[in-house]
């Protein structure tokens, strides 16, 4: 089997709710993290830096 990597954004909103955003799809965690660096930076994401999730999922 093969893995993936999953990247989102995930941080709180004033009225208890999430604002998810789906980054994208990458095959290797160093891709993965590299895009988290790239993006991190920019408007609505810098803000809170440090909420992003890489999560690995098995592919077949």
């Amino acid at each position: 089997m093969e893995t993936v990597f999953l990247v989102n954004h995930i941080h709180p909103l004033p009225n208890e709710d999430e604002d998810v955003k789906f980054i994208g799809i990458y095959l290797t965690k160093q891709d993965a993290e590299e895009a988290v660096k790239r993006i991190k930076i920019l408007p609505g994401f810098s803000e809170y830096p440090d909420r992003f999730h890489i999560e690995e999922y098995e592919i077949w």
